[in-house]
């Protein structure tokens, strides 16, 4: 009796260990098979959202294969130090490569640090501005986490592998190598090759990885060598040798008026989901224009960004140079490059910036050589924010108005306005009040209280698209009520987009095109652009031709001074293909 009871004990207690040795067991199990799921997937992951999919597991990556001859081949007193370095390099893969695809959706590019970490501030700005602080904390964390989480299990995938390749190293040299020639073969042949490594349908093996490594590379040293290409470029400038006394003669005494617009791209037109609201709401702009007895003529011009950094394409259009990331127009900022706003002071005209979104310091305006600069402090804007947007565009223009255009005896004006009321979060959408009423924006409380929070807009993309339009459509009826209401002689209004929208809203494209129009009581004036190659009206034509930003200034300069210079108008006429590096 006594014996079988002390038995019973002892069993349990033999048993209780060999339980949770087998659960650890299984634990560890678990993790090393995520942690070669995080090996294979860091070189099977694509860089584009778009193309996450099954079929992204096939071909083989040879960079898998390399990693299996690397640790087959590698003595074992080097082991421990092989490891870390191949932890170390599928993190950095796959940090890579989920970048780009943050890249791709808001820039339509690939991540490039050269360009890209001075967003940071920007982007934490817009998200904490878009979805709250305690949001934006919690994407943050959940980042590090994540990132974290990948190096780990990179680490214990490549334990995992290299506890495997050491118990069989003849089998993985001789199974690797395959692969490892098929990838050589790939790299080095295209679609026309009658490679026996691989199909042009199903490729066996992929060195896909290899090479956007190796893109990125060479990205990074292209910019910084566009640096020196720069400064080489600045040099250059057409519109130097108008002498002052005939430098924008044609347009005596008329106030020019710079207008860019927030994410108005050629996309509202074209694409059938946004011109069903966007394109009635054009035409009754051009209407407006009609019965007020003024002139219209519209075309393209291409943008060097997408999705934000609107600064670049202003920078672009004002310099004439092709100002496409950070490092180039902070370059452009420290030069002594003339712009449109030292060509009008230059002619004899007063300048101002009108810029709602500046709400911090802003030393870069004083290359530009404003004689006034009205940032958000200085526009008196006593309303409510609209989210991220400061204020309203009917405020804005009203402003505009109020200390500049209205007052008596003035000189000409030229006046660069930026529009923001079409910058994401898209919510609220603000609606137009009398102009006698807009007063110090107060009278737009209620409206910047009204409608869903962003991130309940932004939990539906549908609904992130619906709202975007609806921004545009209130951009251009509030600008079609300004001409209406406001103006009245002697001027000449260029609307354009500052860029094309983030990728959530045009899809995946290469087109940068942004829609410009010129709009004045004189149609001396809108018929020179007619001669352009524009359209007449709002609405461009399709095939219309589209005019690369930078070579908008020497162009403009050249049309409408007394002594039009042939090789800059000769020079400007193309239609530039650049890209971003």
């Amino acid at each position: 009796m006594n014996a079988r009871y002390h038995d019973k004990p002892d069993d349990v207690d033999r048993v209780a260990p060999d339980r949770t040795s087998l659960l650890v067991r299984w634990l560890s199990t678990a993790v090393g098979l995520a942690g070669l799921a995080i090996v294979y997937g860091a070189f099977t992951l694509p860089n584009k959202i778009s193309d996450l999919s099954i079929g992204m597991l096939w071909p083989i990556p040879v960079e898998f294969a390399a990693v299996l001859l690397i640790l087959a081949v590698v003595p074992r007193r080097f082991s421990r130090a092989t490891g870390w370095f191949l932890a170390g390099l599928v993190t950095l893969v796959s940090v890579v490569k989920i970048a780009d695809m943050a890249a791709f959706q808001a820039f339509a590019r690939q991540f490039n640090p050269v360009l890209d970490f001075h967003l940071l501030d920007a982007a934490w700005n817009l998200m904490s501005g878009a979805i709250g602080m305690t949001g934006a904390l919690g994407i943050v964390a959940a980042l590090i986490l994540a990132l974290a989480v990948i190096a780990l299990l990179a680490g214990r995938g490549i334990a995992a592998l290299a506890g495997t390749v050491r118990r069989r190293p003849s089998f993985v040299l001789a199974a690797s190598a395959p692969f490892l020639l098929a990838g050589f073969a790939a790299s080095g042949s295209d679609s026309s090759d009658n490679s026996p490594w691989q199909n042009a349908a199903r490729p066996f093996a992929s060195v896909a990885t290899s090479e956007l490594m190796i893109d990125h590379v060479e990205t990074f040293t292209t910019s910084l060598s566009n640096l020196k290409t720069f400064s080489q470029e600045a040099s250059v400038d057409p519109v130097a040798g108008i002498a002052g006394d005939r430098l924008l003669k044609k347009l005596a005494g008329k106030d020019v008026l710079l207008v860019f617009v927030e994410s108005y791209g050629r996309t509202v037109i074209d694409r059938a989901l946004y011109a069903a609201d966007i394109v009635p709401a054009l035409d009754a702009f051009e209407e407006t224009v009609a019965k007020r007895g003024f002139h219209a003529a519209s075309g393209f011009v291409k943008a060097p960004t997408v999705g934000g950094q609107s600064w670049l394409s202003h920078g672009t259009l004002l310099s004439g140079l092709w100002v496409d990331n950070q490092r180039r127009y902070n370059a452009l900022v420290t030069s002594d490059r003339a712009t449109m706003v030292s060509d009008f002071s230059r002619a004899g005209w007063r300048t101002a910036a009108v810029l709602p979104a500046i709400t911090l310091a802003w030393p870069e305006g004083s290359f530009f050589g404003y004689d006034a600069i009205y940032d958000h402090a200085r526009l008196g804007y006593r309303g409510l924010p609209f989210n991220w947007v400061t204020m309203p565009d009917q405020y804005t223009l009203s402003a505009l108005d109020r200390f500049e255009r209205m007052k008596p005896d003035r000189p000409p004006l030229f006046a660069e306005v930026a529009l923001i009321s079409s910058h994401a979060p898209w919510t609220p959408v603000p609606s137009l009040v009398d102009w006698e009423d807009v007063g110090d924006g107060t009278i737009f409380n209620d409206q910047a209280m009204s409608g869903d929070p962003p991130e309940v807009v932004w939990s539906d993309q549908d609904r992130v698209r619906s709202q975007f339009s609806l921004s545009i459509d209130y951009a251009i009826d509030n600008l079609s009520s300004w001409v209406k209401n406001r103006l009245q002689r002697d001027f000449v209004l260029i609307i354009l987009g500052d860029h094309q929208p983030a990728p959530i809203i045009t899809g995946e494209t290469d087109n940068r095109d942004v829609p410009i129009h010129v709009i004045s009581d004189d149609p001396a004036v809108t018929e020179a652009f007619l001669r352009w190659g524009w359209s007449g009206g709002i609405i461009p034509q399709d095939t219309t031709p589209s005019l690369s930003m930078d070579a908008f200034r020497a162009r403009f300069m050249a049309t409408f001074s007394a002594d039009p210079l042939v090789g800059a108008i000769d020079q400007t006429r193309r239609v530039d293909q650049r890209q971003t590096p």
